[in-house]
């Protein structure tokens, strides 16, 4: 099953094919692994893992030829490098990404045609946690499952290239355009702007066996709906055998009702709205350190929205905005950026 699975998939996206030769030699091989929980435990789980974090991003750099000065692309390649050296073991974290968000942003045909199919095939109200694509992260991999019928753990791009604070936001964006075609799952790297991240709990040796099993479960048996054997779905299997429940607090809570019945955000916090970044930045500044855990990534669900369109109404050649209106909705500061690259990296450091 699993090897027919990943030939469909290489037939739909031939550049696949490269991938799994370089790294596993042969779809066959590949195929033993992905429906094995001890071969699946040891090639995403196991004592090498992080030589292979390194291997990939040299790989990445290589095929991305970037256009950086040495200076830049060493300190790009140290920061990563400490992203990877500091993913401490065994932490479970539940990632959600809202659909509506995804549509366009990036001018992605891939994306645009996912989304596009889920929020207009699905009946999304049945939907346990509404218009959102839910992974988990472990161990610097996402897994998650979606419409090649396969859980396929990926290195987690956005941890390892985002947690390097120290990189200014010119070369980041610079990045993001070059590499954005190479990445094998770069679905997964792209959403990193709107997406929140929750630390579940500790996992332990059996129930990262646990985890394995209902991977290879989903590779062996089942077959990908989006109507319910969908991404929410799989994330719900591995915690409910986990015996793992999600739940939201504060303003998190009443925002994440507001997206279930709505299906989009309303950029909300108590008594204060958000139409612009400039007052996001401003509340942030007072209160941010104030706030609950979920209510922190909040702020942070928000801020990731404005800082993508801010990104892409951007001119490439002049680096300000095409016109005053986006320059009033999503300007910012210098001041402001920096202020949030230390909100982020307190949380990121609290969860490693």
């Amino acid at each position: 099953n699993v090897k027919k699975k990943l030939e469909t998939y290489i037939a739909q996206n031939p550049e696949y094919d490269s991938y799994v030769i370089d790294n596993y030699n042969n779809v066959e091989n590949f195929a033993k692994i992905l429906s094995n929980k001890e071969f699946f435990k040891k090639t995403f789980f196991g004592e090498y893992r992080k030589f292979e974090m390194f291997k990939q991003i040299d790989e990445l750099l290589k095929r991305a030829e970037l256009d950086f000065n040495e200076e830049e692309i060493n300190n790009f390649k140290m920061n990563v490098e400490k992203g990877i050296l500091l993913i401490n073991n065994n932490k479970l974290e539940f990632r959600l990404s809202p659909l509506e968000l995804l549509l366009s942003k990036f001018g992605l045909g891939w994306i645009e045609r996912k989304s596009a199919i889920w929020a207009n095939n699905y009946n999304l109200a049945n939907w346990k946690y509404g218009a959102f694509h839910s992974s988990l992260i472990l161990n610097g991999y996402i897994i998650e499952w979606d419409d090649s019928s396969l859980v396929i753990p990926q290195v987690d791009y956005t941890r390892l290239i985002y947690f390097s604070y120290e990189i200014k936001e010119r070369l980041i964006w610079k990045i993001i355009k070059k590499i954005k075609n190479l990445l094998v799952n770069f679905f997964n790297f792209f959403i990193y702007y709107i997406n929140s991240d929750w630390l579940l709990k500790n996992i332990m040796e059996e129930e990262l066996d646990k985890i394995c099993e209902v991977c290879v479960n989903f590779n062996t048996n089942r077959v990908y709906s989006g109507f319910d054997h969908n991404c929410q779905f799989f994330v719900d299997k591995v915690l409910e055998k986990l015996n793992v429940e999600i739940k939201f607090e504060g303003e998190m809570k009443r925002e994440f009702e507001y997206f279930l019945e709505n299906g989009k955000l309303d950029f909300k916090f108590g008594n204060y709205e958000f139409n612009t970044r400039r007052k996001l930045d401003e509340f942030a500044k007072n209160y941010f350190y104030n706030l609950k855990k979920d209510e922190k990534n909040l702020l942070l669900l928000y801020k990731n929205y404005f800082e993508t369109n801010r990104l892409l109404k951007i001119d490439d050649n002049t680096k300000k905005f095409k016109n005053k209106a986006d320059e009033e909705e999503l300007g910012t500061t210098e001041e402001a950026e920096k202020m949030w690259k230390i909100f982020e990296v307190s949380l990121k450091t609290y969860d490693l």
